[in-house]
């Protein structure tokens, strides 16, 4: 039977993972749990190349041991050349036998550095905007957050995932809720119930903000089917988040041009047959065409962070692990 822990953990891993493409697309977003063990606390976080919607009590977790992991991680530095290269063997060799299911997600250190018992990472679409409210206004954003959100926050500027997103949110690591510039939003809390104040605040936030009609399509929460990419429109290839860098040419392949008169840049559709041929890469992409539409002036990453994000030692090992995949 499984305990009360993996159950908080796995439903966790289902519900963000189901909510496709506003909260995840892909093996994107990483949640983890705090567990005391007999004689040392556990780090359980989703494994590098699996999709939230994947996981299981027996699939799809990996297993660290917490105080183990972050001494190893305090000698690490994004000075030193060889410090990616470091940060992934930490990755590999740092799953506990018999219990883990896979190498841990790359952000696993951040996850260890957060002191809460839930750490929830995922690529919520609304937290995008947000972050692009924040570089435009900070006060005014700052101020409409203090009056919603039921704790700190903060937001931390565009990083490389992994070790230097890791080092760069070193000093805010009481805050209960990070915006992260092109990545996402994390929670930390030791109650899973905070997942729950952000759907309240997100919503808030898009009707407040005058998103609209992202709103109402993200409530609505329709299967990501055929039905659903077919309401996209077509859209220039942008690069929101670093998923999109790390599996561009994935992308590109399940996408054909579409004739737009006027426009002096291409834009893309699905092929007809995209969902048969790579889904997370389709997921991606309705995350990014329904961003375009929302917002034309969303920020997107650097195009010479995009080319360091997709050398990552431990991206390119999540490419290899992560293949393409089609509805089951």
């Amino acid at each position: 039977m499984m305990s009360n822990d993996a159950n908080s953990l796995v439903e966790l891993c289902k519900h963000i993972g189901n909510a496709v493409p506003f909260w995840t697309q892909g093996a994107g977003s990483n949640i983890s749990e705090k567990r005391n063990s007999e004689n040392s606390t556990e780090l359980w976080i989703k494994a590098s190349g699996f999709r939230l919607d994947q996981v299981t009590e027996h699939k799809g977790l990996a297993c660290v041991d917490l105080a183990f992991f972050k001494a190893k991680l305090a000698a690490l530095s994004v000075a030193d050349d060889s410090g990616e290269e470091k940060y992934s063997d930490l990755l590999k060799t740092s799953p506990l036998p018999n219990k883990s299911q896979g190498r841990p997600s790359m952000e696993t250190g951040f996850h260890a550095i957060l002191p809460q018992k839930y750490v929830l990472h995922f690529h919520s679409l609304a937290s995008l905007l947000m972050g692009h409210l924040f570089n435009k206004d900070a006060q005014k954003f700052s101020a409409w957050m203090d009056k919603h959100w039921q704790g700190t926050f903060c937001f931390i500027p565009i990083a490389r995932p992994g070790l230097s997103l890791t080092l760069d949110l070193a000093d805010n690591v009481e805050s209960s809720l990070l915006l992260l510039q092109n990545h996402g939003v994390i929670l930390q809390s030791d109650s899973a119930s905070i997942l729950s104040k952000w759907a309240v605040l997100e919503s808030t936030f898009l009707r407040s903000w005058g998103f609209l009609d992202l709103q109402k399509l993200s409530e609505a929460s329709p299967p990501f089917d055929k039905n659903f990419t077919e309401t996209l429109v077509p859209t220039p290839f942008r690069i929101y988040f670093p998923d999109t860098a790390v599996f561009r040419d994935r992308i590109l392949n399940i996408l054909e041009t579409a004739e737009l008169p006027g426009s002096k840049e291409p834009h893309f559709i699905p092929k007809k047959d995209a969902i048969n041929i790579d889904l997370d890469a389709l997921e991606l992409w309705a995350a990014t065409a329904i961003l375009f539409a929302t917002c034309p002036e969303l920020e997107e990453v650097p195009a010479d962070m995009a080319e360091k994000i997709s050398g990552l030692p431990s991206e390119k090992f999540r490419m290899a692990m992560h293949q393409n995949r089609t509805p089951s």
